[in-house]
């Protein structure tokens, strides 16, 4: 995507006609002038975000495994609807609970 964002509008034969031109942004994107290694350190710095356990998905899967001791959905609620809530309702005294 960098690539096209950088290039798209110089070299337009490479990436074709879109059926959609008049949603096209020509003002911010299509000629960002950045040079090979610019694009090369923005794609490192994207990968660095990539949460590499999304690329270790076996084939098939939806979702990546949840790591263990990690809590289900229902120990969490279960965790948190045990806890005493203050009735926000009731006004409080000065100096009480």
């Amino acid at each position: 995507m960098i690539e096209l964002y950088n290039k798209r509008d110089l070299e337009p034969e490479r990436w074709g006609v879109t059926n959609y031109p008049r949603t096209v942004n020509h003002e911010d994107m299509g000629d960002l002038g950045l040079t090979d290694q610019e694009v090369d350190d923005l794609v490192a710095l994207l990968a660095a975000f990539t949460d590499q356990n999304l690329l270790k998905i076996p084939e098939g899967n939806i979702f990546p495994q949840v790591p263990l001791g990690v809590p289900q959905t229902e120990e969490r609620k279960a965790f948190f609807l045990t806890k005493r809530r203050h009735d926000l309702t009731v006004p409080r005294r000065p100096g009480g609970n």
